[in-house]
Parts: structure tokens; sequence; C-alpha cells
């Protein structure tokens, strides 16, 4: 599959999200008029930011997993348990 984004892995340094060592955005800014993200928000944003290329790799896995279960066509149900174990803790360290 070609993919229109940049390609992960996508870290995040304080709010700078980077691509190997290619800058792709920044996510916080200094003002603090409630009308931006908190620094904790804006840290937050920058980790699920960041975690894109890991997140759409999961739902690809999980989609293809359950499409084959459900249409009869999977190994076994044990490959869609490990994937949506997968997928869970890949969300769980998000939730930081």
């Amino acid at each position: 599959m070609t993919h229109k984004h940049t390609q992960g892995p996508w870290k995040n340094e304080g709010y700078g999200i980077y691509a190997q060592e290619k800058y792709l955005a920044t996510v916080y800014s200094p003002i603090t008029d409630g009308l931006l993200p908190t620094e904790q928000e804006a840290r937050a944003n920058a980790r699920l930011i960041a975690a894109g290329p890991d997140l759409l790799a999961a739902l690809q896995s999980l989609t293809l997993e359950v499409s084959f279960l459900i249409h009869g066509k999977g190994d076994n149900e044990q490959n869609t348990a490990n994937e949506l174990r997968n997928s869970i803790a890949l969300l769980k360290t998000l939730e930081k």
C-alpha cells in the first residue's frame, strides 16, 4: 500500500513531532488565554499525533484479521485475539 503521509515511525520530543530526523509539527503555543491547549494537553496531543503511523498499522492489521474471521478465511481466532491485544496495548500507551 502506498502512503501519502510521511512514513513512520514518528516520535515526539516535547511538543515537536519528528519522523527520523525530519521535523513534522509542533503542537504547543506559549499563549495561555484558554483558547489553546494546556501544557499537559499539548504533550498528550503530541504523543497521539506521533502514534499516528502505529495506530494506522494496528487498525489495518486488526481490520484484516476481523475480515478474515468474519468471512471464515482466517487461520484461527487466536490471530485476531493477538491483534486486538496489540491494539489495546498501543492505546494504553497513549492514555498516560
